[in-house]
This record gives C-alpha cells, structure tokens and sequence, in this order.
C-alpha cells in the first residue's frame, strides 16, 4: 500500500514536469537503523571535518531548516574518505537502510535524482537546540554528529615574530 502511493505521487507529477520526491519507510525498523548510523558517526567524527561539511553542501537538500538527504551526503563522504573503516561502515548503513526501512523512494526532475529516501536533519550554520528534544536525537548520536559539524572551531592562535 505504502509503494503504491509513493508511485502515484511519481504518476502525478511526472507528467506535470514537476521535481518531487516522495518515499515510504518502515518505521519498526529505524532503532535498529539508528544502531548501524552511530556506529558511522562514531567513525566520521575521527575524520577532518571538512571531509563531512563538503558533502553536506554537495549533497541533495529539500528547502530550508538543513534538510538533506542521507544517502547522497553518505555517498559523497564514502567517496572521499581514505578510510577504510568508514567505507565499509557506510556501506552497512545504506545496504540496512535499503534492506530495512526503504519501503519504496520515487522522484522526478532532475533536482531530486539523487534523492534516496531520506531527509536528515544536517544543517549548515548552525545546530538548533530544540532537536534535542526529538527522541531521535535524544536516543541516537545524530545530534553529537550535527553539533559536531556545526561547532565554529577555534581559530589558530595568532602567531608573533620574535623580535
């Protein structure tokens, strides 16, 4: 039942030359998402954290409040990392995702081809401390990861030439 609304959605806008995204997932299964997901984050939290904020900005975004979506933005961490850890840490989130909470992701246009059937939360100045809130995030490392990534790092110290 979930699929097919997703795929009418698809049927509705496709012809309408629309860019849309719209996707089904099993709830059930996202506590044992969650354990799969820490263990990444765990793990990209060790990398410079550059690696993680240049494919939050690559990565396919829905509008405002920093709503990304996770596969791509893994996709593009799993491209540029050198480690070998979180490669394989990446591939186990996306195959339990696909294999346990996809129910079904349909899009049109080209906005959304890259869109896999997640929004996460990942935004890109500045964490909102009313996530914390969210069981999700109290739960979960979601949240250590966002306040990571958001955090301004402290600028160098000011170098003086000794005189």
């Amino acid at each position: 039942m979930a699929a097919a609304a997703v795929q009418g959605y698809k049927a509705f806008y496709a012809p309408k030359g629309t860019a849309t995204t719209q996707s089904a997932i099993r709830t059930a299964n996202l506590v044992g998402f969650r354990a799969v997901l820490d263990r990444w984050v765990d793990l990209v939290m060790q990398e410079d954290k550059k690696l993680a904020t240049d494919a939050r900005a690559a990565a396919v975004g829905f509008g405002g409040a920093g709503s990304k979506d996770l596969t791509h933005f893994m996709e593009l961490v799993h491209a540029n990392t050198k480690s070998a850890a979180l490669k394989t840490q990446t591939v186990k989130v996306m195959n339990y995702f696909y294999d346990h909470v996809l129910v079904d992701n349909a899009t049109t246009g080209d906005k959304f081809k890259k869109a896999y059937g997640l929004g996460v939360y990942l935004p890109g100045w500045s964490f909102d401390a009313d996530y914390n809130e969210l069981s999700w995030a109290k739960d979960g490392r979601w949240d250590e990861f966002m306040q990571w990534l958001t955090a301004k790092d402290a600028a160098p110290a000011a170098t003086t030439a000794a005189r």
